[in-house]
């Protein structure tokens, strides 16, 4: 049954301009039947502009997902660089708890060199020999604290590296997965080109070569749900992946919080027990001061 162009417009709910384009495109602008003022497409014609329709809207469909599958590999790619920053901030932190470590050393080794003073001013003061000896050995004691607080920095500066190289290797992994993204992208593109080659050969050939060029298309169709139910899961392992990084940063912030607290109320304990060690020294002392003048001052009178 001949149609005019209005009328397959009206058939397939699209413009004539649309069907004006795909006649073009199929070389038919020349050898439509002409009625009056109208042109009148045959069967064969008619099937043609449709299946000629259906592979342009095929191709602006294929060229849209190829430019959301760029706009995604963009996104991963600021992933990536975010994690890199992340590493960056985590060996800051490291360097940090290392130098917080020395710290801690050089004061152990200040307070074993107070413990040794005090120990030489016991055997000078027998009468204060218990005191000091009480003294230090509770700054052996906080010197033995200080250690295990210098020991547990340095196993949280291994943790934070381990965890640094961990950020690093999915940062790689992203970086993969973005790549494989980009191919995917231009795998389609040239697909699309394909078609778009495909169709050019077609349209002098007969219905039997347009169903076979039918049947690639539909295996091409099931490719593309294929590839979007791939692109789909590797989104959703992104998602995974930054859910877990997140917890993970939330559990190293509380624990570098507990730690730093600890190490405070162990100093401010530290010099409570100095201050409180200091003014007993110094009562020692005066009763010294008083005993020697009492003996020095009777050998005066006496004379």
């Amino acid at each position: 049954m001949e149609m005019t162009i209005k009328q397959l417009a009206g058939e397939l709910n699209v413009s004539k301009s649309t069907v004006s384009r795909a006649i073009v495109q199929l070389g038919f602008q020349n050898k439509l039947r002409r009625a009056g003022n109208k042109y009148l497409l045959s069967e064969m014609q008619i099937s043609l502009i449709k299946q000629q329709i259906s592979k342009n809207d095929t191709e602006i469909t294929l060229q849209g997902e190829a430019e959301s599958l760029h706009t995604a590999e963009k996104t991963l790619q600021g992933e990536a660089q975010s994690l890199h920053t992340t590493k960056k901030t985590l060996q800051g932190e490291a360097k940090s708890h290392h130098a917080t470590e020395k710290s801690l050393q050089e004061e152990a080794e200040s307070h074993h060199a107070a413990e040794k003073t005090l120990q030489g001013g016991a055997k000078s003061h027998h009468a204060a020999e218990k005191s000091l000896q009480e003294e230090a050995e509770s700054l052996h004691t906080t010197e033995k604290t200080l250690q295990r607080g210098a020991e547990s920095h340095h196993a949280a500066e291994k943790s934070l590296q381990r965890e640094a190289e961990s950020h690093h290797a999915a940062e790689k992994s992203l970086q993969g997965e973005a790549k494989s993204l980009h191919t995917t992208g231009k795998t389609l593109q040239g697909e699309a080109e394909s078609l778009h080659a495909m169709e050019k050969s077609l349209q002098g050939e007969d219905k039997t070569v347009n169903v076979f060029f039918q049947e690639q298309l539909s295996i091409l169709n099931e490719q593309l749900s294929i590839k979007d139910h791939q692109i789909q899961i590797l989104q959703e392992h992104i998602s995974q992946l930054t859910t877990a990084m997140e917890s993970m940063a939330t559990a190293l912030t509380a624990a570098q919080a507990l730690h730093a607290g600890t190490i405070q109320k162990q100093l401010t304990q530290q010099n409570s027990t100095i201050e409180e060690a200091e003014p007993d020294e110094s009562e020692q002392q005066k009763k010294k001061k008083g005993f020697f003048s009492r003996i020095f001052g009777s050998k005066t009178v006496s004379k």
